[in-house]
């Protein structure tokens, strides 16, 4: 389960040196968190690239395109046995700025600045009437019926779906795309641009009527993966925000996933996966989930706002622990507690996905 999440999110900014360097033992002394620039001698393939880095040439392996003849600055992230950097962009935002930046945003995340057109639009389609609308805000009505969590259904691949479409793997896609030349054609082009939010975002509005809120769209969304993208590296955790269709209403909630990279070291089977989310239905209101994973053991919560409500998760409690079982997990007493008003109002998913949790479970709240 730990090794199919961490395939959902694949940008990373990471360097790693090819281990037959010869010239990799003449490197001096590099300590963690040290700052080195590298010239980029020549770009070998999409992932290798031959870099000069404290005067010797050495091969190095990333992710992230690098063009020759840049300087790129570099951060050691572990200096033995063979050292690993990440690559610092002194473009992007520090990471208070991005924090603060997602965390104005709300439940809503980056759909704060569309979520009006998108109910327009859909409410448009249920009525059969028309709606002023551009093109791609018809795509992201789509897009948001095709990737939303629907009530009473069961989607194990939901996750992985919405973070393919929402905007967040853009840019991966278009590499992965135009690595492949026989590929490049405008009807593919096309259907890879509809199938993905940030693309939709960023095409231009010729009516004007929608610019604004797209292009303030498509700045969130990239605040959003830039933030996951430091958070991913430094500690394994992610933050989304999920558009919800229950009973035909649409709603946002949030799901946060720490995949606990302070357990690197250890075999996938042994990390412990914790996984928070937030939803907001129509017959349960605001609905908190806190649950750890550890190998096939399971710990969790859920937090209500009402005792009505608490008394009735608690009825059908009996029955998601059978569940449960029945998939070959080993369940511990899940409990239902009713929360105030208040803690629902200052409890933050932000603020809890920079810090680290001490009783071993992570309380996400919007």
């Amino acid at each position: 389960m730990v090794s199919d999440i961490s395939k959902i999110f694949l940008s990373s900014s990471k360097l790693s040196i090819v281990k037959d360097n010869q010239s990799l033992h003449t490197l001096p002394p590099l300590q963690k968190g040290q700052l080195i620039h590298a010239k980029v001698v020549k770009t070998l393939s999409g992932r290798q690239s031959q870099l000069v880095i404290l005067g010797k040439t050495l091969l190095a392996q990333t992710h992230t395109p690098l063009k020759t003849g840049e300087t790129i600055l570099l951060r050691v992230v572990q200096s033995a046995p063979t050292p690993v950097f990440k690559i610092e962009q002194s473009e992007s935002p520090p990471i208070k700025v991005l924090y603060d930046a997602v965390k104005s945003l709300g439940r809503t995340g980056p759909f704060k600045h569309i979520e009006s057109l998108i109910r327009q639009n859909m409410a448009s389609d249920t009525s059969g009437s028309s709606a002023t609308s551009s093109k791609a805000i018809s795509h992201f009505v789509r897009l948001i019926q095709n990737t939303a969590l629907q009530s009473e259904q069961t989607d194990p691949g939901l996750l992985n779906r919405f973070i393919e479409n929402s905007g967040l793997k853009w840019e991966n896609k278009l590499r992965s795309f135009f690595s492949n030349p026989e590929s490049v054609l405008f009807e593919k082009a096309q259907d890879l641009i509809n199938h993905d939010m940030k693309a939709l975002a960023l095409i231009p509005d010729p009516e004007h009527i929608t610019h604004q809120s797209l292009h303030s769209f498509s700045q969130d969304i990239e605040n959003l993966q830039l933030l996951n993208q430091n958070l991913f590296e430094e500690s394994g955790r992610l933050i989304f925000h999920l558009p919800i269709l229950f009973d035909g209403t649409l709603t946002f909630g949030q799901i946060f996933i720490d995949l606990n990279h302070a357990q690197d070291s250890k075999p996938h089977d042994e990390r412990t996966l914790r996984v928070s989310f937030l939803l907001e239905m129509t017959r349960l209101g605001e609905f908190l989930a806190d649950f750890s994973i550890l190998n096939k053991q399971i710990n969790g919560s859920f937090g209500v706002a009402t005792h009505e409500i608490q008394m009735m998760i608690q009825e059908n409690l009996p029955e998601l622990e059978t569940k449960l079982k029945s998939h070959g997990f080993i369940v511990y007493p899940i409990a239902c507690r009713l929360l105030t008003p208040e803690t629902i109002a200052g409890t933050s998913l932000i603020e809890k996905s920079i810090t680290s949790s001490e009783q071993g479970m992570v309380n996400i709240l919007i």
